[in-house]
């Protein structure tokens, strides 16, 4: 697994505490060039549903799928009356920021679903413990 490259951007989605669980969302590079959104959450939802406090995952997307990403975004916001930019970071940062694009319980399954609905492949990874 490639890592991040801290002379990179990295940019926060998504950062919220509700009802005993804080949800990070951010976007990154990877060494190699992929664009990486990974997630954690921390608390009460992991807890009762993994049995411990901690789930992070991680869906990595190469060239390829990122351009159908913010191809995605594009029609995501054009939708919600919003401009896209065309650039990968501003764009996931619009939609979420705007609740284009939202966490739900877990964080994982509305991404998942906004990207299996537009054809985005991504190699997807996850890991739960204290």
């Amino acid at each position: 697994m490639s890592e991040y490259d801290p002379d990179d951007t990295l940019i926060t989605l998504f950062d919220k505490e509700e009802d005993g669980t804080r949800r990070a969302l951010d976007a990154y590079r990877l060494s190699d060039g992929r664009l990486c959104i990974q997630g954690q959450d921390l608390g009460k939802a992991p807890r009762e549903y993994w049995g411990s406090t901690e789930y992070e995952y991680f869906y990595d997307f190469d060239s390829s799928n990122e351009t159908r990403l913010v191809e995605a975004l594009a029609v995501a916001l054009q939708a919600a009356g919003l401009q896209a930019t065309g650039d990968t970071f501003n764009d996931l940062e619009t939609a979420f920021s705007n609740d284009v694009l939202r966490l739900s319980v877990l964080g994982v399954s509305y991404l998942q679903n906004f990207l299996d609905h537009f054809g985005v492949e991504y190699e997807f990874s996850s890991r739960h413990g204290d």
